[in-house]
């Protein structure tokens, strides 16, 4: 995984790229590294402090922030959704994220805030397991 800005970030494949992957599906899971057929790279953002941004922007509340899930967001896509629905619909939720406020960058400039959500380039692969 490399972090970059998202404009600057490759996403193609190179060579060690695979060779990363090959020499770790050697060390770890032998029989699958002649199995690799596709490499593919993917984004995802990640907070400073590799916790989620969930909340009302700091100046627009009737803009809600939902981000920086770091890649694993889509465990709690349930309980989000249903924090969002209860911050548009009721202005709060009864679950607590304070600590996941947007607020918590509020003395970033606008510009800082690229610093924020930095990008995460992750090189996964597609593997045949069944013959």
């Amino acid at each position: 995984m490399v972090m970059r800005m998202p404009l600057e970030l490759t996403r193609a494949v190179n060579i060690n790229d695979q060779n990363e992957i090959h020499q770790f599906a050697r060390q770890f899971i032998p029989s699958l590294e002649e199995k690799i057929s596709n490499y593919a790279v993917c984004l995802y953002t990640m907070s400073p402090d590799h916790h989620f941004i969930l909340g009302h922007h700091p100046r627009h509340h009737e803009i809600i922030i939902a981000s920086g899930f770091s890649g694993h967001g889509f465990k709690f896509s349930s309980v989000v959704g249903e924090i969002i629905a209860n911050l548009a619909l009721n202005g709060n939720s009864s679950h607590p994220i304070e600590f996941l406020s947007p607020q918590r960058f509020s003395c970033l400039s606008k510009f800082d805030w690229l610093r924020v959500y930095p990008t995460w380039r992750l090189v996964y692969i597609k593997a045949n397991l069944i013959p």
